[in-house]
């Protein structure tokens, strides 16, 4: 069914939550049902779908003293339809690169545990707790010029080629597919994509990185203007043996630390923790409980 129209995310949602029946919101109801019966097969699979909260740090530098907006990313139905079908393109690419012989950087990830460790898992109390001993369990992705299965997105083979303006080995992908649809020389080698795909990854990593430490930072100073207030937080884990040293996340930020408590905590149990100390450099953070 053809539609050509440029929605926003907000307006997909409403469109999606909406009872109305117009061209546009059957089409996106059509694609929403079809995401759904993917990532039910892939689930099928042994995909893994991580439902922890992730920290949203919005910053105002336009002030005398930056303005920061701490909050959760919400889930949204249409931004799941788009992650959904940018893995199914990733799978039908790789799958077309594989049949036609044309070198690409796959990326792989080792089935995240043993039979034993789902059994341990499952002990687990469900929600942010077994979330997170899923987490613990999950394999670093790879990337490799032979396909591997992505353990993680419960499909045999993957690459990615949805976002060149973003993603330099997207980019890079799609030059093969090209070259290769016109029957042109392909312009990269197996030995180039290997050359390429380490330095790609590892300049990812120090930009993950340093995104990591920004939205640390900026936690941080928020708290700190914070500090003798007192923070929700759910325990998820323990740490070295002692149900007295635990792994917490915050309620409303998402963000993950590890406290000290006076008396043990059973996982999933939510606790009422003060801000005693707060520093964004370098990164400190201690709660207690009152």
């Amino acid at each position: 069914v053809e539609m050509n129209r440029r929605l926003s995310y907000e307006e997909a949602d409403d469109m999606l939550q909406s009872h109305a029946t117009d061209h546009a919101t059957s089409v996106l109801l059509d694609l929403a049902f079809i995401a759904d019966e993917l990532h039910a097969r892939r689930l099928h699979h042994g995909a893994r779908s991580i439902d922890l909260p992730e920290p949203r740090v919005r910053v105002n530098l336009d002030r005398d003293e930056p303005q920061i907006d701490v909050a959760i990313v919400e889930p949204s139905p249409s931004r799941s339809l788009v992650a959904e079908f940018m893995v199914l393109v990733g799978e039908l690419t790789a799958r077309w690169c594989l049949e036609r012989e044309v070198p690409v950087v796959y990326r792989g990830q080792q089935a995240p545990h043993t039979e034993r460790d789902d059994a341990v898992i499952q002990e687990v109390p469900a929600g942010w707790p077994r979330e997170f001993a899923v987490l613990m369990t999950m394999q670093r992705a790879q990337v490799t010029t032979t396909p591997e299965p992505h353990a993680g997105l419960g499909i045999e083979l993957y690459t990615q080629a949805t976002s060149p303006i973003r993603r330099y080995l997207d980019l890079v992908a799609q030059r093969q597919i090209c070259a290769a649809m016109r029957g042109e020389p392909l312009p990269y080698t197996v030995a180039d994509l290997q050359r390429i795909a380490h330095i790609a990854e590892r300049a990812h990593h120090e930009v993950g990185q340093a995104e990591a430490e920004a939205t640390t930072y900026w936690l941080l100073e928020a708290m700190r203007r914070r500090e003798g207030e007192v923070v929700d937080a759910m325990v998820v884990a323990t740490r070295g043996g002692s149900a007295r040293r635990a792994e917490v996340i915050l309620f409303e930020s998402g963000y993950r630390t590890q406290v000290r408590l006076r008396a043990p905590a059973e996982l999933g149990a939510t606790l009422q923790l003060r801000i005693e100390r707060a520093q964004p450099r370098p990164p400190i953070l201690r709660l207690e409980q009152p």
